[in-house]
């Protein structure tokens, strides 16, 4: 500790007024650059971080036009099928949610489709049934889907897929999205 304090002494009060200015101007300096460094630093990332699926998602009709678009050019997709009012999804929506938004910053050229069920016409779940089998059950199609979709044959295939509100399992899914 008396180490310390000499030092600290011998920092700030050294024999020749000149030394002084020059330490105490390059000890300012070092502050100002580390508040500004500290300041950027929150100015990159204070920005609002979404919670909901609507923060991630547009309408139905625009996702929809998404993974035709997709389609058309056989681009991959990660397709999240939920449900208004499902347990299921809000349980899971927070890890959803913050995966779709870690992708969407590094992975920007990755399609992601977010669909509500709730809000889909009989003929658009019929077509969605259609275009991606792998989603349907023989009760239907669950909630909380997350699938990375594949073209092939004129349809979609899922790749990796999980149909539960497990976390990891939905974890697992984003993690093997590619560049």
């Amino acid at each position: 500790m008396e180490k310390i304090k000499r030092w600290a002494f011998d920092f700030w009060y050294s024999q020749t007024p000149e030394d002084r200015v020059i330490r105490k101007s390059s000890f300012y300096v070092t502050i100002g650059v580390f508040t500004i460094i500290v300041g950027i630093f929150f100015m990159i990332t204070s920005h609002r971080m979404p919670k909901t699926y609507a923060d991630i998602s547009g309408s139905n009709q625009t996702e929809i036009a998404t993974l035709k678009q997709a389609a058309k050019t056989n681009e991959p997709v990660t397709l999240i099928l939920r449900r208004t009012g499902c347990g299921a999804c809000n349980n899971a929506q927070s890890t959803i949610v913050k995966n779709v938004y870690w992708h969407r910053l590094t992975r920007p050229n990755r399609k992601f489709v977010i669909l509500d069920l709730k809000r889909m016409t009989n003929k658009q779940l019929m077509e969605l049934a259609v275009a991606v089998p792998d989603v349907k059950t023989k009760r239907g199609i669950p909630t909380p889907v997350v699938a990375n979709l594949e073209r092939s044959n004129q349809r979609w295939h899922a790749e990796q897929i999980s149909m539960t509100d497990d976390k990891q399992a939905i974890k697992n899914v984003f993690s093997q999205i590619g560049f």
